[in-house]
Order: structure tokens, then sequence, then C-alpha cells
């Protein structure tokens, strides 16, 4: 955490860097096929920085395909950030709902064949206002367990000390 912290810099550039290495040790620790991060724009709750999005581990299509503008508006990632934490275990399962909608109708999902997923809303620790996502994706149905629940809060928490870092 603290080699990670160091890089960020109050440079633009260096945010993506840091998002980088952080995706790719969330990746390891939590063994998932790929990590996404999505940043938001500052100030704007529903505009993604695609300068800055970062991801580590194969997904099938570019990562530049995958991002958008925004989050579509009662879709996956619109129900994190309003809800702050969403945990699929399995996406074939018929109670893994957002809203009235199955998730594994979402597009995203199955094009790159998630069958679990964390998703995180990422918040500045001065201000708590959301200021990105996180996803932890998976390809096989997964069991997770109140420990990796908090790993995976904690690299948001992390994300978020990196960007309200890079702003200031």
């Amino acid at each position: 955490n603290y080699d990670i912290l160091n890089q960020a810099s109050p440079k633009p550039s260096r945010l993506k860097e840091t998002l980088d290495r952080i995706c790719a040790t969330a990746r390891k620790i939590m063994d998932a096929d790929w990590v996404l991060v999505y940043p938001l724009l500052e100030g704007k709750r529903y505009r993604f920085d695609t300068a800055n999005a970062s991801h580590a581990g194969g997904l099938k299509y570019p990562i530049e395909s995958v991002i958008t503008d925004k989050p579509s508006l009662h879709g996956i990632t619109s129900y994190v950030l309003e809800n702050g934490v969403l945990v699929i275990r399995n996406v074939d399962a018929g109670n893994a709902k957002v809203g009235h909608k199955r998730v594994v109708s979402n597009t995203f999902i199955q094009k790159e064949g998630v069958k679990a997923l964390i998703g995180i809303a990422i918040y500045d620790v001065q201000t708590s206002q959301p200021v990105g996502i996180l996803y932890f994706d998976y390809r096989t149905a997964q069991d997770f367990t109140p420990l990796e629940i908090h790993h995976a809060r904690s690299f948001a928490s992390l994300i978020g000390y990196a960007i309200s870092n890079t702003r200031k």
C-alpha cells in the first residue's frame, strides 16, 4: 500500500499508472480473472474518466470497447454507485438481479463470460462522494467469504485515496 500510494502524484498521467498497479495487486490477492477501475470525472457523478480507467487480467475484448462515457441508467454500475456494493456469487442463479433485471442478461456479462463479481463504489476519503467504481470479475461461480469482501472494500478505499491524492 505504501509503495502504491507514494506513486500517486498531482500529475493526472500518474493516476492511471497508480490504478494499473493497484488493479494488478488486487487481481493477485483476490484471485480474480480481471479487475477493472472506472474513475469518475471530478464533480460528475455519472461520467467516467476514461483516460484513467484501468484494468488487470485478460478480457476477451479490448478495454476501450468495454468502457463507455457513462453508465446505463438502470445498469449494474448505476446500482453499485447508488448502493455501494454488489456481490454476485453466481450470475446464473435466479436471484442474481439488479432491480427486476437478471444480471446474466447484461451485455458485458455475456460477452466476457462473467460468472461471479464484486462491484464496490469508490469514495473520496475527504468528502465521501463517489469517485469511481471497482469490479472484481470471475469466469467461474465463487463462494465469496466475508474476508474477501473486506479485501475488496480495502482496495476500493486505497483507490479512493489515490484518486483523492492525485486531484489535490
